[in-house]
């Protein structure tokens, strides 16, 4: 596997633990089938794997939905790292990689791993306004122009996640008192996605308020689903704009 790999290639497994010809099920296959159930033991893969010239294995210890639930008070309790809870979700961890399934990857390569919008590590905005009008009309439409610069440590991904983690940018209508009217006036993709030190133009089309005076529009990122990038400590921008009557 290693020597069909491309320089920065991984291999992907999805492996039954090392209890897994002592399983019932596979008892009965071997017994019923003739078929030769054997275990997979991690420690040996990673061994061989690290002879054969491979530089790190990666495990997903994930869950099965089944595996485990939580009532609000339990997860409270867990969440607040209380110890008996946390040691028996642990076990669990244990039990399901040790004797169910495990998900691994084989690297050929050493490699930093980028932290991706879906699992955020810090998350840091630059946002400057390259093209706004100062006034628009009641009820019209105004094209705004965005540079935003990724100053933290994640990947933005811009493709729409099923289960989020995508960033765009997002904006809130609020009056001149600070008060918000719309905490979701407008969102905007972004072109592709930007990695940490990168900048790109986001080119956003709001609907301008039907009401005349004055507003602010409050620019910020958002890791949808998770959160806006003001509640992880980015700084948003501001922006002041009127609203005047619609001559007819």
């Amino acid at each position: 596997m290693r020597r069909v790999l491309k320089k920065d290639g991984r291999a992907a497994f999805s492996e039954p633990g090392c209890k897994h010809s002592q399983s019932p099920d596979s008892i009965r296959e071997m017994q019923e089938s003739g078929v030769l159930e054997r275990d997979v033991v991690l420690s040996d893969v990673y061994d061989k794997a690290m002879k054969a010239g491979f530089k790190e294995l990666y495990l997903k210890p994930m869950l099965l939905p089944s595996e485990i639930d939580l009532t609000y008070f339990e997860w409270q309790r867990f969440f607040n790292g209380m110890p008996a809870i946390v040691e028996e979700y642990m076990q669990k961890v244990r039990t399901y990689t040790e004797d169910c399934h495990l998900f691994f990857t084989l690297h050929k390569s050493l490699k930093k791993r980028q932290r991706d919008s879906r699992n955020p590590g810090l998350l840091r905005a630059a946002i400057e306004i390259t093209d706004i009008p100062s006034t628009i009309k009641q009820g019209g439409d105004m094209v705004i122009k965005v540079l935003v610069k990724n100053t933290g440590d994640t990947l933005w991904l811009s493709e729409m996640q099923k289960f989020g983690g995508h960033v765009t940018l997002g904006v809130k209508l609020l009056i001149q008192n600070g008060k918000i009217l719309n905490s979701d006036f407008g969102r905007a993709l972004l072109p592709k996605d930007v990695m940490p030190g990168e900048s790109v133009e986001v080119v956003m089309q709001l609907g301008a308020p039907s009401e005349k005076g004055e507003y602010v529009l409050k620019f910020d990122m958002v890791c949808e689903r998770i959160t806006w990038f003001e509640g992880a400590g980015s700084m948003p921008l501001s922006v002041r704009f009127e609203v005047t009557w619609l001559q007819r």
